[in-house]
């Protein structure tokens, strides 16, 4: 009977020391594909248990919202050489305005339909390690509790053609190498997760 009781023992500690090691680790690293091009998961700055924006005055006596994506994979040397996209995925916009589900690029600027001449004015500022988001509304509107919960946001690195790439397999070239930053701007979200190889 003790013997079966220690077995019992056993594999239940056997048990959870799996189930531990199974658990995903925080703050893993963005996927990277063999070509060097790096994708983050997409951040979500709230939900109905959590929020991370902050509401800020300016000067004028107006205010912005502000939240900050942690990047751990980006520091001195990534800015340098490599070229930061951040995209948006929205929610709560007009359907006619921004259709649910859609991605762009930042900094941005979408109109709104509750005023003729209202416009949320989203930018976007890149230092090591984290990534700050804002959003000012032209006419100081926000709805009740602040920016939708549904907004989404992802960056994307993309080495410069002339970085050297740690890891870079010889046969695996960096497909977006012959964009220039601005080229690589004008592409879609999709054409460029399509070319470098990225889930969307």
């Amino acid at each position: 009977m003790a013997m079966k009781h220690i077995f019992q023992l056993g594999f239940a500690a056997l048990s959870a020391i799996v189930l531990t090691s199974c658990k995903p680790e925080k703050g893993i690293a963005p996927k990277t594909t063999e070509s060097g091009i790096t994708g983050s998961e997409w951040f979500l700055p709230a939900s109905a248990a959590k929020g991370t924006w902050q509401e800020l005055g300016t000067l004028s006596g107006g205010k912005y919202y502000r939240t900050e994506m942690n990047a751990p994979d980006i520091d001195a040397n990534i800015m340098e050489n490599s070229v930061i996209l951040v995209y948006a995925k929205f929610s709560g916009y007009d359907q006619s305005i921004w259709e649910e589900g859609s991605v762009g690029i930042l900094p941005r600027t979408v109109f709104t339909s509750i005023f003729a001449n209202a416009v949320d004015d989203w930018s976007v500022a890149v230092s090591p390690g984290k990534i700050s988001i804002r959003l000012q509304n032209s006419l100081d509107f926000y709805p009740t509790g602040g920016p939708d919960k549904g907004h989404a946001f992802r960056y994307i690195i993309v080495p410069k053609s002339s970085a050297r790439v740690t890891g870079q397999k010889p046969g695996n070239p960096n497909p977006l190498s012959q964009y220039s930053e601005n080229e690589l701007r004008n592409l879609t979200y999709d054409e460029l997760c399509l070319k470098s190889g990225l889930k969307k």
